[in-house]
């Protein structure tokens, strides 16, 4: 008891101590926000080295055939998604790219695009908004809204499938009621503006008593497994859009 106490006490000094030195009551405060800044610096750079890599990969791989593919485009969801093992039948071209928000997304629309026919669109996006900035599910709502739009834009006659945001297993009660505002304003849009929307946010992806991603199905805090994606392949490929039966 005393040695947890004791370790109480020292998180508590070190965090008023770090606090101290951010508001400059104490030295130190200058050199604090440098190391945080240059993080924050090195992450937006590794995240902009990958999607440069990504870009190229998509410029030099073998064109899919003449009659056309489905395109699956969006986040990491999309970027992990093993799709040659989980639609063995149909050609399928992943333009996923991992932390991606939906602006960064509609920027490399055109260049992700393949040369052939697309079948069909299943999206992803949104996740990166909903955990790493205080928009609100309205305002991302809109922005996905917006994705598809310019989707249907470049390929107006394709059906679209659009993945409902997945639950994590960090979730909190807030992180729940804003994912579960998002994805009812999505599933709301679909009825009125034609595109299917796919529930993920339900059992097995969520746990019943936790509400969270379950271990079982997830590699890491955030994403899915191999169990994970054989049970979001099923999910698709039940769904009513017309993608479906493509997709079996």
């Amino acid at each position: 008891m005393l040695r947890a106490r004791t370790v109480v006490c020292l998180a508590i000094l070190v965090a008023l101590v770090l606090a101290l030195s951010w508001f400059h009551v104490l030295p130190g405060g200058y050199r604090l926000r440098g190391l945080l800044r240059n993080q924050a610096e090195q992450q937006a750079a590794d995240h902009e080295a990958h999607r440069q890599s990504r870009l190229a990969q998509f410029r030099t791989e073998p064109p899919p055939p003449a009659s056309g593919c489905v395109v699956f485009f969006g986040s990491s969801t999309i970027e992990y998604w093993p799709l040659s093992v989980s639609f063995p039948k149909v050609p399928c071209l992943n333009r996923g790219i991992g932390a991606e928000t939906v602006s960064e997304m509609l920027s490399r629309l055109a260049e992700s695009l393949p040369a052939v026919p697309v079948l069909g669109f299943v999206l992803y996006a949104g996740s990166r908004e909903l955990r790493t900035s205080s928009a609100s599910p309205l305002m991302i709502a809109d922005s996905v809204l917006g994705l598809i739009e310019a989707v249907r834009r470049v390929a107006p006659r394709a059906p679209v499938v659009l993945i409902g945001v997945l639950p994590d297993r960090l979730l909190t009660a807030a992180d729940r009621s804003r994912l579960e505002a998002l994805n009812a304003q999505l599933a709301g849009a679909a009825t009125t503006q034609g595109f299917t929307f796919v529930p993920t946010d339900v059992p097995p992806l969520r746990d019943p008593e936790t509400g969270r991603l379950p271990e079982a199905l997830s590699r890491d805090n955030f994403h899915l497994n191999e169990s994970g994606y054989y049970v979001l392949n099923h999910i698709v490929q039940t769904s009513p859009s017309p993608l479906s039966k493509l997709l079996r």
